[in-house]
């Protein structure tokens, strides 16, 4: 995220649901992308969950990826490190 710049995306759920989330981080562990999204409220305040997901960008758009219990363990790991920098 560049300027400090807030980024929202949307994302739908396994159920079908949207949610609005902001865009907490996109970091990258063993050439692999990941990005942190926090649901927000009505008034885009960022809620106590946060998603974390492998992330592809294309020219056009990005794809969401699941990722396994491994690969979540260690993007999560590599996300507390980042929020305790800052």
């Amino acid at each position: 995220m560049e300027n400090n710049e807030l980024i929202y995306i949307d994302i739908k759920t396994d159920e079908g649901e949207d949610i609005k989330c902001l865009v907490v981080a996109t970091y990258c562990v063993d050439e692999a992308e990941y990005i942190a999204l926090a649901p927000v409220d009505e008034n885009d305040e960022p809620q106590d969950d946060i998603f974390i997901y492998g992330y592809e960008e294309y020219d056009d758009g990005f794809e969401l990826l699941s990722l396994d219990d491994d690969e979540f363990d260690k993007a999560t790991e590599a996300l507390d490190a980042i929020l305790d920098e800052q």
